[in-house]
């Protein structure tokens, strides 16, 4: 009886820590910029940047750091997606080079992000 209970205990322990991390699903995803873009008025310039992605259910923030600094955040919703050109890719407004996407094919999907829901890191 006791090494029922013990198991018991054990797959409810287990339980509450996939729920607790399902709940949060934070990754993160390494992004090169080839040119300069725009995270709501903060021009990222070309470079190698970590996306740390914090997901609640659809929605989603989004943190840009370079050098361990935060440079940018923004908040999106996900959308579940088939085709990707790479494993991480994005889609900027030919106009101003607003960052509207960011395709990550590890989340079967695209990070769409909020017009005005981004801001600079301090400001």
């Amino acid at each position: 009886m006791k090494q029922v209970q013990k198991i018991a205990v054990l797959l409810f322990s287990m339980l509450l820590a996939i729920t607790a991390f399902a709940g949060t699903g934070k990754s993160s995803v390494d992004l090169t910029l080839n040119h300069k873009a725009v995270v709501n008025g903060t021009t990222l310039a070309p470079g190698d940047y970590k996306v740390v992605l914090e997901r609640q259910g659809d929605a989603i923030q989004a943190t840009f750091r370079t050098a361990g600094k935060t440079v940018a955040t923004s908040t999106g919703h996900f959308e579940q997606r088939s085709a990707f050109p790479g494993s991480v890719s994005i889609m900027v407004n030919e106009t101003d080079g607003t960052v509207q996407q960011l395709l990550v094919k590890k989340m079967n999907g695209a990070v769409i992000f909020d017009n005005g829901g981004a801001s600079a890191a301090g400001h």
